[in-house]
């Protein structure tokens, strides 16, 4: 597993590189990558840490939190089976929230479920500065005596 270097944001790509991606979006300011997956939630979590690194923490799931992601989520047919949350301990306001559904609706093969992971709090792009305008100069070539001697007999 690659680990995720000193306040470099992590390609999540890279985590679960090994499955097959079914979903990668941006919605409401977050990043959605989306995998089919036979593994179990003690597998994906194992292999998260490992990706992320020592840099990030695991913040506690909280019986309120599961409760509250139920709802929008079983009314889109889907039930959650587990989640975990990491933020970054070097990246202020980054974090991966990372969820085991059922997902009847995407037809997966027999055993295997959707592994979604949502990233929030990315940092914006850094924009690069406007190019100067300035007409494009082309190096000037220079032509020796000699030369023009040549064509004054032409």
């Amino acid at each position: 597993m690659l680990a995720a270097s000193a306040a470099e944001v992590p390609d999540f790509e890279k985590a679960f590189a090994g499955e097959a991606q079914i979903v990668d979006t941006k919605m409401m300011g977050m990043r959605v990558l989306g995998y089919s997956t036979e593994k179990d939630p003690a597998e994906i979590k194992k292999q998260l840490k490992e990706f992320l690194g020592d840099s990030w923490g695991e913040v506690e799931i909280l019986d309120e939190m599961m409760e509250g992601a139920k709802g929008p989520l079983e009314a889109q047919g889907m039930e959650l089976l587990a989640m975990s949350n990491f933020t970054s301990k070097e990246i202020s306001g980054l974090q991966v929230m990372c969820m085991l559904l059922t997902a009847p609706q995407l037809n997966l093969a027999e055993g295997e479920h959707m592994l979604q992971l949502m990233v929030m709090g990315l940092p914006e792009p850094e924009k690069a500065e406007p190019a100067a305008d300035k007409a494009e100069e082309k190096p000037v070539e220079e032509v020796s005596s000699a030369d023009e001697s040549a064509t004054d007999g032409e």
